[in-house]
């Protein structure tokens, strides 16, 4: 393949043997990556591509590196070859699936789901995987499904309760949602995002202090964990809790704004920033919102001033109420009205609007 930079002597890359195998490089590079040592696993890699070597682990392995470093297209494509050489791995179809989801395109990765399904219907890591993408894409009743079939094949399967806590939670089942948390933590104890899904559960029923102690655990196993932070910025707020403010305030210029993309409205309060609400707006809605899904007004003839209102209460909730005598209140002639829904959950409500 192009664009893998030149070739070289593998003498300049490993100095273990004089003249290793296509094996032994192949191994030399998964040990590289599996101790971190991303560079050296790289020069592998790319002598194997460079030399024409079809082995989907060198693709596969390659396409997971660049996921990491973030380069997500390269990822993808590297991935899509491992498929072409060896189109039964079901890892490369749950890998490229992931890379979709990153991707945001989810209904891409259900696809490719479905697809090894097709290869392995036992294979419970691809129904986790499946059940994740249904939660993205709104498909909860299905997810729910999906999910108790992979814990079926396999009951140790820790991702797959994680999972079926987040629709148990987005269902209002906050029980299950709590007892598939703790069976998630049970299984895979040093787990982070687990502690963080169960204090999104206790954050939802206002169980503020709870929700600080298992974020505060999320944050300890890892520091990295923006969830975790994000969700003690919440929570702290609720309660007006204060303390290691400072500690605190250090994380504003980076959750949402770098790394995993955080719903921006939170943190209209606690950040004085319009730029970094602008970084997080456009992160957040290139993740979950879909293009389609956005009015295209570039084709509209109309004179009139657009204003649009964005909120995750236009629902049957106090905003709606109190909002609607103020729309009513436009002069039609010269406005023209647009309601955005903030929320991720697809919400029906009639509203009578004299505008």
């Amino acid at each position: 393949m192009k664009g893998f930079g030149e070739n070289n002597n593998y003498k300049k890359i490993n100095k273990r043997s004089d003249n290793p195998s296509i094996e032994e490089i192949i191994n030399y590079a998964i040990n590289f990556q599996l101790k971190g040592n991303f560079e050296e696993a790289n020069k592998c890699y790319k002598y194997c591509i460079d030399n024409g070597i079809k082995d989907p682990r060198v693709f596969c392995n390659y396409g997971l590196i660049l996921l990491k470093l973030g380069d997500l297209q390269n990822a993808k494509l590297m991935m899509e070859r491992s498929i072409e050489i060896s189109p039964n791995d079901t890892k490369s179809y749950n890998n490229l699936s992931g890379i979709l989801q990153e991707l945001g395109k989810f209904d891409e990765a259900e696809t490719i789901l479905y697809k090894s399904l097709e290869i392995d219907q036992k294979n419970s890591i691809t129904y986790s995987n499946l059940g994740t993408v249904l939660i993205h894409q709104g498909k909860f009743d299905e997810a729910e499904l999906i999910l108790k079939k992979s814990i079926s094949i396999n009951p140790k399967e820790g991702n797959s309760y994680l999972s079926l806590g987040i629709v148990m939670r987005i269902l209002g089942k906050t029980e299950e949602a709590v007892e598939n948390t703790y069976k998630a933590i049970d299984i895979q104890p040093n787990n982070d995002d687990a502690y963080c899904n169960l204090g999104d559960i206790y954050m939802m029923i206002s169980e503020y202090k709870k929700a600080i102690t298992v974020f505060e655990k999320a944050a300890k196993l890892n520091n990295n964990n923006q969830s975790a932070k994000y969700g003690l910025f919440i929570c702290k707020g609720s309660i007006c809790d204060w303390s290691n403010y400072n500690v605190k305030d250090s994380w504003m210029n980076k959750l949402g704004v770098i790394g995993k993309p955080l719903n921006p409205y939170h943190f209209l309060i606690y950040d004085d920033n319009p730029i970094n609400h602008l970084k997080r707006a456009k992160k957040y809605a290139k993740k979950y919102f879909n293009k389609k899904d956005i009015l295209d007004f570039s084709k509209r003839k109309t004179e009139k001033i657009r204003i649009g209102y964005f909120s995750a209460d236009f629902k049957d909730h106090p905003v709606t109420h109190v909002i609607t005598p103020l729309l009513e209140s436009h002069n039609k002639e010269i406005f023209e009205i647009f309601l955005y829904s903030f929320s991720l959950k697809k919400i029906v409500i009639q509203i009578d609007l004299k505008i």
